[in-house]
């Protein structure tokens, strides 16, 4: 969704909720809470959460079904934000829903298993992740047509554990296979065959192919800027790669330009603290390293 649509979007949702235009507010909290999630506004998206699942609880009988959908956008913003062992606290909690509402077999429950196995991707406790990410693979195939996005990301997920574990072959394997489905089944300037391309970017940086590295990241990034809010984690992951890339280079100069940029969007959305705020400091502070600019550097 681009700019232009989350603002018509959040005009929209605010309105139905001030005028109660329908009767079901839980999932117009939920949409406002989504759109303001899109744009990186937390805090904002976090109220309109909490109120949808509040709405839920209160319900006769107890919505637990919506209420996981919640817990688990939830735990997406304190994954955002770098609070991981929150954010796995509500993946676990949504999980819990959907075995008592759904069992262990439905779809949603298999979504859920790829919440956990992100948090626990995001921690490095890979074998745990791939657990999780297998199993989420099995439940999305019996649920799902051949090519569907969801699959597609399952094994963009498990793909990418791969790639930490430095099995390159296992990583292309199956980042190729997501892309080529994600190619089959969305529109060519999704926002999820941009992950997918940032992916096998990562691949090739670290097999030391900079070039192929480099034209994966800039189609990543050009997707990312059409779709997305300037200030959005997708274009601070590409700028930050692509610096990567020229430092990889050599190329200083291009190198901090993109670092810097990546820098000034992180500052904007995340805590000082978040991980993705170190990370930046520490590859400008290499970036100028290499530059023989110590002053900087340090």
């Amino acid at each position: 969704m681009d700019m232009g649509q989350y603002d018509k979007a959040l005009c929209y949702f605010q309105k139905l909720i001030q005028e109660s235009e329908f009767d079901d507010l839980v999932w117009s909290y939920i949409n406002l809470g989504s759109v303001y999630q899109g744009l990186g506004q937390y805090n904002d998206a976090k109220l309109q959460y909490e109120i949808a699942y509040n709405l839920c609880a209160e319900s006769e009988p107890p919505r637990y079904r919506d209420a996981a959908s919640i817990i688990d956008n939830l735990g997406v913003i304190c994954d955002d934000m770098g609070r991981l062992d929150e954010a796995l606290e509500c993946h676990k909690f949504a999980y819990k829903l959907r075995m008592m509402v759904l069992g262990p077999d439905h779809t949603d429950t298999g979504t859920s298993l790829i919440n956990i196995g992100s948090i626990y991707y995001s921690k490095c406790y890979y074998e745990h992740a791939l657990n999780c990410y297998l199993r989420a693979l099995e439940i999305k195939q019996e649920w799902l047509p051949p090519s569907h996005p969801d699959t597609a990301d399952v094994l963009s997920n498990i793909g990418l554990v791969y790639l930490c574990i430095c099995d390159y072959e296992g990583a292309l394997e199956y980042l190729q296979e997501a892309l080529t489905m994600k190619e089959q089944c969305l529109p060519a300037n999704h926002i999820s065959i941009a992950n997918s391309l940032n992916n096998l970017g990562g691949v090739y940086y670290k097999l030391g192919d900079h070039d192929k590295a480099l034209d994966y990241f800039s189609r990543a990034l050009k997707i990312n800027e059409a779709r997305v809010s300037p200030n959005h984690k997708g274009i601070a992951s590409c700028l930050e790669n692509i610096g990567n890339v020229y430092l990889g280079k050599s190329e200083y100069e291009q190198a901090l330009e993109f670092k810097l940029r990546a820098l000034q969007i992180r500052e904007s959305t995340l805590p000082d603290n978040h991980s993705d705020m170190a990370n930046s400091l520490l590859n400008i502070s290499r970036t100028y390293f290499g530059k023989k600019d110590y002053d900087h550097a340090l």
